[in-house]
């Protein structure tokens, strides 16, 4: 790549550390990032109010718009730094949320603009009036297969390419002992409780003294209903959260609609098996040599799932040697060697 690439992102982190999420990746991009990231412009509420409701951002009755005051203000920010730096390229991590008017920028400053969209389809087709502001990029990348498949036929004049989330291997690594009744089931976004816990509840009958960890659920506790077998741990550090992957047998990861997950993937690469709801992007993460799956809603199935695991050891650490090598697939270095060999490809 010929000049520089400036990342324009607020924090998703959501209290956690350096070695969870998308944000991992954009210290290894730059690793000048940890100390610019979440900054922003200080624009007048009613400026970027005004400019906010320009955009094709919607609310719906389940989802909130996702482009804020906030991303107008991140957007400035991102100008005023590419005037400074004169990069070639600039990026935007989670341009779901944060990137319209640079679509604008970029003409005047004559960079190059890559995006990444995490949206499902579902979320895309309620949050977004039209597409238009991805097909004024040089680059869009997106977290699966299937949406995707969405984009060519929903924005045919976006350069869309599959780029896949992914998880650092160096950090998440296996424990050296794990705790044979201890399941976990991290993440509140688009998690599917109802059926978690119809099937926990078959689970606690077949298998007593079973217990289920919670991580980071706790924006959802309410619509979560008191049980024995429940520990609740909320937000935790790095380290905290590395510990309850390692410590568990398998995890969890009940969804109501199908985006892509990190969490999936730090399952894996701490050597977990994982019964996960098999909708959407999330297929293009796993496959049967580490993972056992289900359809959207049947608690049952997800209880027979999990009894699999629990009563063959043999098959469970098999998984458990498979679950590491799947991970490494999508070890976030080899990711950033891809990343940079797409922008390159784009400047011939």
């Amino acid at each position: 790549m010929k000049g520089g690439l400036l990342i324009v992102s607020k924090k998703w982190s959501q209290g956690r550390g350096k070695y969870t999420s998308v944000e991992r990746f954009c210290e290894l991009l730059d690793s000048e990032f940890p100390t610019n990231h979440g900054q922003r412009i200080s624009v007048p509420p009613f400026i970027a109010r005004f400019f906010k409701n320009r955009t094709n951002s919607v609310r719906s009755e389940k989802f909130s718009a996702p482009y804020t005051s906030y991303s107008f203000e991140l957007e400035i920010w991102g100008l005023l730094r590419a005037l400074k730096k004169k990069p070639e390229w600039v990026f935007f991590p989670y341009a779901d949320y944060d990137f319209y008017y640079w679509r604008y920028f970029k003409r005047l400053l004559k960079i190059k603009l890559v995006l990444w969209s995490f949206f499902s389809e579902k979320e895309l087709q309620e949050r977004f009036e039209d597409l238009t502001h991805f097909e004024k990029a040089d680059l869009v990348l997106v977290a699966g297969k299937s949406q995707l498949k969405w984009f060519v036929q929903n924005a045919p004049n976006a350069n869309a390419v599959f780029f896949p989330i992914g998880v650092d291997t160096e950090f998440f690594v296996p424990g050296k002992k794990y705790n044979p009744t201890r399941i976990v089931h991290v993440g509140s976004n688009r998690r599917d409780f109802k059926t978690l816990i119809a099937a926990m509840d078959i689970l606690c009958k077949a298998i007593p003294n079973l217990e289920l960890v919670l991580v980071g659920a706790s924006s959802r506790y309410g619509e979560i209903p008191e049980r024995d077998y429940l520990t609740r741990c909320g937000e935790l550090g790095d380290e905290e959260y590395r510990t309850i992957l390692q410590t568990s047998n398998f995890g969890i990861l009940s969804l109501e609609d199908g985006g892509s997950s990190n969490s999936l993937l730090e399952y894996f690469a701490c050597g977990l098996p994982a019964v996960v709801t098999s909708l959407g992007n999330i297929c293009d993460y796993f496959d049967s040599s580490c993972c056992l799956n289900y359809s959207v809603g049947d608690f049952e199935a997800l209880a027979r799932q999990c009894i699999i695991l629990l009563e063959d050891n043999a098959l469970r650490n098999e998984y458990s040697i498979n679950a590491v090598k799947q991970a490494r697939k999508f070890d976030w270095l080899t990711l950033r060697q891809r990343f940079f060999q797409l922008l390159v490809s784009q400047e011939s």
